[in-house]
């Protein structure tokens, strides 16, 4: 086993050095499996900033309903959230994102978390989901 190691990790360090059949076939292999993880990796990141971005529009449109003088009540919703996730969390939930969050919730309010994300989004028009979508 630590030959192996030993072999990729030398085969890796020279990016533009040309291998014999044996090590091709090694290098392609370990680059199909880095690239297969990656996307994995992406599409569960983008299903996770989906689920969450829903979550957070649902939560502030819960929120605002049960609200007082709701044009008012609502801007101050807004303000908090944005103000409080944007202290713990950092950049992504700014007013206008949190605004943003909370109108994808209102387009797809049915939109099942257990669910295929992306199905459902494809059945919507993608130019209007894209409005809906803040970009981070």
């Amino acid at each position: 086993m630590e030959g192996i190691t030993a072999k990729i990790s030398s085969i890796m360090k020279e990016p533009g050095k040309k291998y014999n059949d044996e090590d091709n076939m090694l290098v392609n292999d370990l680059r199909s499996i880095v690239s297969k993880a990656r996307s994995k990796a992406f599409a569960a990141v983008n299903y996770s900033l989906v689920e969450r971005n829903w979550r957070i529009g649902q939560r502030i449109v819960e929120q605002e309903q049960n609200g007082a003088s709701r044009a008012e009540y609502g801007k101050h919703v807004i303000e908090v959230a944005s103000a409080a996730l944007t202290e713990e969390f950092g950049k992504g939930f700014s007013k206008t994102n949190i605004k943003s969050y909370r109108r994808f919730y209102n387009f797809f309010p049915d939109l099942g978390i257990g669910q295929a994300v992306p199905a459902q989004l494809e059945n919507k028009n993608s130019r209007q989901c894209l409005l809906y979508l803040p970009h981070l």
